[in-house]
């Protein structure tokens, strides 16, 4: 589908939906090509979000003023024109469980772009190969990284993370997180992660 907000799925004004064992797959918005989540706190589990385009932020998922919970969810090969090809959180704090990035584009924040005060958790997540940068800390945002493994090719000497930009106020956690040297590629892509995979 093609729509402004939210391609796939579009929730907002306190509405809390529990999503369970679902793919959101090519779909096209200009904001939140897979899912637009705005003012409400869903549950999402056991998904697959890929092959979405947002024309301007979050190719596979925009997350706006909102702190959803997020669990065994695999993000891949989605893309945005600007910011955060697999995630863009703007003023969002969620805590993220098994979540698996990679294949995604966008011109800042081929993972995930923070900003605005945001204060994502990633938890046992794999960051795999993504074509831009990693992670993208725009103004304000935060971003906590724990128990999570990177591809090798987004590690930087100069950072814990690769290819990470952080803007002004930005600021980033790494804790008890490691280079994926050993894993193949079928390992990488098991679906929503593989705790063959945490550190």
């Amino acid at each position: 589908t093609n729509n402004t907000r939210g391609g796939g799925i579009y929730i907002t004004k306190n509405s809390h939906p529990q999503l369970n064992n679902i793919e959101i797959k090519d779909n096209i918005a200009n904001w939140g090509g897979g899912i637009y989540i705005e003012n409400s706190n869903p549950s999402l589990k056991n998904l697959t979000v890929s092959a979405n385009h947002a024309s301007v932020d979050g190719g596979g998922l925009y997350v706006r003023e909102a702190n959803p919970i997020f669990a065994r969810l695999l993000i891949y090969a989605n893309n945005a024109s600007d910011f955060g090809g697999g995630i863009f959180f703007f003023k969002a704090s969620p805590e993220l469980t098994n979540i698996t990035i990679v294949d995604n584009r966008s011109d800042y924040g081929a993972g995930v772009s923070v900003s605005a005060d945001s204060t994502p958790k990633f938890i046992n997540s794999i960051f795999g190969k993504n074509y831009g940068d990693t992670i993208y800390i725009g103004h304000s945002g935060n971003i906590s990284v724990s128990y999570s493994n990177f591809d090798p090719v987004s590690i930087k000497m100069a950072s814990p993370l690769a290819e990470v930009y952080i803007g002004s106020s930005g600021n980033i956690s790494v804790s008890y997180s490691n280079p994926m040297d050993s894993f193949s590629i079928e390992e990488m892509y098991s679906p929503y992660g593989d705790d063959r995979l945490i550190a």
